[in-house]
This record gives C-alpha cells, structure tokens and sequence, in this order.
C-alpha cells in the first residue's frame, strides 16, 4: 500500500490518526478548503456587522450570491473528500481528484440532505429514531463519493457497513462535536452583537450603529475572525475524520491470522490397526 499507511481500526484513536495522517499526507486541498471557508466566513461577518447594507438594494442580492458561493463549496468539499479518502487508503492523489462532476456532487448533496433531513425529523418527533437514523445512515455521503452510487442505493450501503458499529460512529461524532464546539462559541457571541446592531438600526434608521465588526470594536472583529477561522478549520477536520471512519467500516482490516497449534506424534493419540496390518500381526 502506498506511503506505507495501515487500512484504520475501528476505534477513535485509530480514526483520529489516520485522518491526520491522510491531511499531511497531501495537505494542498485542505489548505485551500480552510482558506475559502474561513474567507467566506469573515466575508459574511462583515456583511452582517453592517445592517444597513442589508435594508438596501444590494442587500436583496446577497441570499443569491451566498446560495451560489455554498454551491461552490460544497462543490469542493465533495472534491477534499475524495482526497482524503484516498490519503487514509495510502492511495495517491492530485488536484485533478477535487474535481468531481455534476451528476456525482447531486447525488453526493441528496444523500447529505437526506441523512439530515431523516435525523431531523426523528429528532422532532422521537429522539430514539432521530439518533438511529443520524447513525444508520451517515456514511451515505462518502458512499455517493467513493463508489460513486446514486444517492439512495448509497444510504442502504451506509446501512450496511455501519450495522453493529453504531457506537464507534456516535464516538466519532461526539470528537467532530468537540471539535466544532470553539467555532461555534465565538460564532454565537458575535451573532449576538451583530443582532443587537440590527435590532437597534430597525429602531431607529437614521442611528450611527452601521458599520464593520471593526468600527463596533477590536473585541467584536478580533471575535469574528477566531470564529471564522475554528469554523473553518472544524469544517475541514470534518471531511478528513469522516473519511477515515468510513475507510474503517467500509474496508475493516483483515482478522489477524490464527495459528495453528501442532501437536507432537506422541501426543497424537494411537490409529487403531488396519486390517492389513491386523492381519499380518496374526500371520
């Protein structure tokens, strides 16, 4: 196998450092993801430290703008995915593996909405069949990329492989949780101040309360950009870890050998005698 990587275990340790593993082996694509992300991210904080530029004409066009830039990352991230599966396996990748076509990222996108779609709706409803269907069904994602399946024949092969491995997934979704968690924190606080702009601008339009996360406060736009940058950097984690945990279940590492005990000829216990030999012994 190539770059002498050993197919990952099914434990989170192993999980864990496999997707390392695969990110330093071929660290261009998620480099760039990281950066596209992140500046995708502090460019929204911007926008949204502004409120008045949301009451304007130009404000209208921005849903549009950020569903086509989501797109595009979405694009790419099915593209890093592919790259990192093929890291964990020790395979050898270039750039031209983070292009993936039209008819793959659909299928790729409807198995991803599906998955959330079903665990959310469980979730509403019952939390027990939120959390099994979270879990049946969250390799269908890496299925649609990997073995390039249409997105329902790659939710019922996530069922397959991830049968009897529900709490290794539930483990390795709580690492990617925890990973996730500081972006999260620092995105809230500067949601929260971006808010109160907005609510005190509506109050009153003529207020001097517009402006950038920087006019707010060094606090306030030093908050946006560690918020941007854990977000991203979560974001780009969570493509390589779920590689590896899909690369565990969907090829496990073969049973190591058993070996055979052999026993001495004097413990083998005594033929009984033929009848040819029977027979000369009578002679």
């Amino acid at each position: 196998m190539g770059n002498g990587l050993q197919r990952p275990e099914q434990t989170v340790d192993s999980v864990l450092t496999h997707a390392l593993r695969s990110f330093m082996t071929f660290p261009g694509p998620g480099l760039a993801y990281f950066a596209i992300v992140a500046l995708w991210d502090v460019t929204g904080n911007v926008a949204l430290g502004d409120p008045a530029s949301l009451m304007s004409g130009a404000g209208l066009l921005s849903p549009v703008f950020a569903f086509i830039v989501s797109l595009l990352i979405g694009w790419f991230m099915c593209g890093l995915t592919r790259v990192a599966i093929a890291g964990v396996r020790g395979q050898p990748a270039t750039w031209n593996d983070t292009l993936v076509s039209g008819w793959e990222y659909f299928h790729a996108a409807s198995a991803l909405g599906a998955w959330l779609s079903l665990a959310l709706l469980g979730l509403l409803f019952m939390i027990v069949p939120g959390i099994f269907a979270f879990l049946i069904w969250s390799q269908a994602f890496f299925c649609a990329i990997d073995r390039k399946q249409r997105w329902l024949p790659a939710m019922g092969h996530s069922r397959t492989i991830t049968r009897g491995h529900y709490g290794l997934i539930f483990a390795v979704a709580v690492a990617i949780e925890l990973l996730m968690l500081p972006g999260q924190i620092f995105s809230v606080g500067d949601m929260s101040s971006s808010l109160s702009d907005l609510q005190q601008l509506l109050a009153d339009p003529t207020s001097a309360a517009s402006g950038s996360p920087a006019a707010a406060g060094p606090a306030v736009f030093g908050m946006s950009l560690i918020g941007s940058a854990l977000g991203a950097a979560a974001s780009t984690a969570m493509c390589y870890v779920g590689a590896a945990l899909y690369v565990a279940l969907q090829d496990p590492p073969p049973p190591p050998p058993q070996k055979t005990v052999r026993s001495s000829s004097s413990e083998l216990p005594r033929a009984w005698p033929t009848s040819t030999s029977a027979g000369r012994s009578f002679r």
